[in-house]
């Protein structure tokens, strides 16, 4: 794989399970035990901006996926597919203003993505 979009793919990773603590617990990773996912609509605003910009970054990095390995082009469409998706429920579901379930249950979502 290209090591830029190895890096890219690794960063993307790190800020998804920064941006939300209890699906970085569920898939495993012990780093945010001590935090839940930040709620604010300032926070929200600026992870769906993030997440915007790492599609694009992505989709461009990538170029076409015919061109990556089945492998990596499996990896690159999954991750474009998650970030779309946790956009589009933190924009149009609006889950944290409407779930009090939603601070916890974000590692279901997650474990059904993966």
């Amino acid at each position: 794989m290209n090591p830029r979009l190895a890096a890219l793919i690794d960063e993307i990773l790190r800020f998804t399970w920064s941006a939300n603590p209890t699906a970085a617990t569920f898939a495993g990773i012990h780093d945010c035990d001590h935090r839940l996912i930040d709620c604010s609509p300032d926070a929200i605003d600026a992870r769906i901006k993030a997440m915007a910009a790492y599609r694009r970054e992505l989709e461009q990095l990538a170029g076409p996926l015919e061109t990556l390995t089945p492998d990596e082009a499996l990896d690159v469409r999954v991750l474009l597919d998650a970030l779309g998706v946790d956009a589009r429920l933190l924009e149009e579901v609006r889950g944290p203003f409407r779930d009090p379930a939603y601070y916890y249950a974000r590692a279901d979502y997650r474990a059904a993505a993966a």
